[in-house]
């Protein structure tokens, strides 16, 4: 993750994903890296292929920011953990 930090991303392109009670997906994976902003509710997330549930996976609350490479933005799926569904706003890009 700090070689991430230190590079430079452009960003090309922009999606609302909505966390609700079933595991979802980002409809474009297609980029070098993306950076993942969540709103509204807490949710858990996977980046290995495996599908997140309510209680298994990485936890991220309101208001968390992340970087995603291009492996993990191609297998990011994320679901609600709470009664409320949250928003995973992405923005993808490529390095410079």
């Amino acid at each position: 993750m700090l070689l991430f930090a230190l590079r430079h991303i452009v960003p090309s392109g922009f999606e609302q994903l909505s966390v609700g009670a079933g595991a979802g997906a980002p409809a474009n994976t297609q980029a070098e890296a993306a950076w993942v902003y969540v709103e509204n509710g807490p949710i858990r997330y996977r980046v290995d292929g495996g599908v997140p549930t309510a209680t298994v996976g990485i936890p991220a609350y309101e208001g968390d920011r992340f970087a995603l490479g291009q492996y993990e933005l191609q297998n990011f799926q994320a679901i609600r953990t709470g009664t409320v569904s949250g928003t995973c706003n992405i923005t993808r890009g490529r390095y410079e």
